[in-house]
């Protein structure tokens, strides 16, 4: 990329070219008349350099760079641009993108466009629509965005030409993309752990802290958490914790959601959780060795003790228990054996 400060415009056409180039061309034209060095395509440009750009051009460095101080107040002199023409080069030079100066045809769309309807590419002085190089950059691959010229030309389109071709909406789609392609070139890339933050970094060193500059959150490279003023085993003891607390509500509220559906009950002595899966409905509870009836929801016996069955239940009086392990996480239950 050439920088700014080797960029001159000639003042009777608008181009733009680097130093070197106008020098080597200046120098290779044998007529002296040093035409604007613009040959692509059909337009060829039929602007002359002045005087005074040839001499600075060739003469001393410092008159390379596009239009100073200095040159506003040679522009009172004879022979020299006027002063509104220089400040419209000023403008041009500063400006995000630069318009065409004359009628041509879009390379890609084939249509034509008149003055100021499209755009010249900085680098490479290509023209095209508007729409067609906003086009190219939003479905482009990669986030240099290189010139969609059928010439197979390398040069990029600088960012404050996207900035400027794009809608904020699409500019931002742009900068978002730019950013994801970055992180995934980057081999030690951590990404913030904020979520829905965009930002990351490269990991270098033994850095341990990296402060994200999107949302300013204090991410541990150690841990890979969050923990502002705390330690890592500070964070991590109170993660546990935090986990079991949820573990329990998921288990308090699978156990209640038994006990309502009826797929299990609460021991009428000690309330703990109990579930049938096989054998009859006269059950013991494993927590306190109550005798319980399924079928009742209650007390296996009467008030009178074992052998009163007029509680309800009818379950075998004399029957042999045999011991069953409930697939629920609940007590172990035993549960008398059905009679033949």
């Amino acid at each position: 990329m050439i920088p700014t400060a080797s960029i001159m415009a000639l003042a009777n056409c608008t181009h733009s070219f680097c130093h070197t180039c106008l020098k080597a061309k200046i120098q290779q034209d044998a007529t002296g008349s040093a035409p604007c060095p613009y040959p692509y395509g059909r337009y060829k440009c039929k602007g002359i350099l002045e005087d005074t750009e040839i001499e600075g051009i060739l003469g001393k460095r410092k008159e390379d760079r596009n239009f100073s101080q200095r040159q506003l107040v040679e522009a009172k002199e004879p022979n020299a641009l006027k002063l509104k023409d220089l400040i419209q080069l000023i403008t041009l030079t500063e400006a995000s993108i630069v318009p065409n100066p004359e009628q041509f045809e879009c390379s890609i769309c084939l249509l034509p466009y008149g003055t100021d309807e499209g755009v010249i590419l900085r680098e490479c002085f290509h023209m095209f629509c508007r729409e067609c190089l906003a086009g190219s950059i939003i479905n482009a691959n990669d986030v240099i965005v290189k010139c969609p010229s059928a010439e197979n030309c390398e040069s990029e389109i600088q960012e404050r030409e996207i900035k400027q071709l794009l809608s904020e909406e699409d500019f931002s789609k742009y900068l978002d993309k730019s950013l994801r392609k970055a992180e995934a070139a980057t081999q030690n890339s951590f990404h913030c752990l904020t979520p829905n933050c965009i930002g990351w970094c490269e990991v270098a060193g033994d850095a341990g802290i990296f402060i994200c500059q999107v949302c300013y959150q204090e991410n541990c490279l150690v841990c890979k958490m969050i923990h502002t003023s705390q330690t890592c085993q500070d964070n991590k003891r109170q993660k546990e914790q935090e986990q079991r607390k949820a573990d329990n509500l998921v288990a308090e509220q699978t156990l209640k959601d038994l006990v309502d559906s009826g797929q299990a009950m609460r021991c009428p002595t000690c309330l703990a959780v109990l579930s049938k899966t096989d054998g009859c409905d006269w059950m013991v509870c494993a927590g306190c060795s109550t005798e319980i009836c399924w079928a009742t929801r209650g007390p296996r016996w009467g008030p009178n003790g074992p052998g009163d069955i007029s509680g309800g239940c009818r379950c075998q009086v004399n029957g042999v228990f045999v011991e069953i392990t409930t697939t629920a996480p609940l007590f172990l239950l035993r549960y008398c054996a059905r009679p033949e």
